[in-house]
């Protein structure tokens, strides 16, 4: 485990980075957005599952801990400080809870 805004990493060398659950502690999302973008190859394609702010604030969290995300806040979020295209948020409902894969290409 580490600080992934502290790793450094060459310009445009993966193809594909997926991130689940891990959304909600980045410290500076809009800087790890951008990182993150910095570091895909042209084409390459970012995926973030997670769940909806509206079902997190039901659970028992630590506001201090965990950053709550909208599906239009991280559609917003990988837009404004991401260079992603054709963004799509995608949902899957589960027993107790509809899981979220926001998913775009350099």
């Amino acid at each position: 485990m580490g600080d992934f805004d502290e790793v450094s990493f060459d310009d445009n060398c993966f193809d594909k980075i997926f991130s689940v659950n891990t959304i909600y502690f980045w410290k500076n999302p809009d800087i790890t957005i951008s990182k993150i973008c910095r570091i895909l190859k042209p084409e390459g394609k970012l995926f973030i599952g997670f769940h909806d702010k509206s079902e997190m604030e039901k659970m028992p969290l630590n506001r201090d801990v965990f950053q709550y995300y909208s599906t239009h806040d991280l559609n917003e979020l990988l837009s404004v400080h991401g260079s992603l295209n054709n963004i799509d948020i995608i949902s899957k409902k589960g027993k107790q809870q509809t899981c979220y894969c926001a998913v775009g290409t350099k």
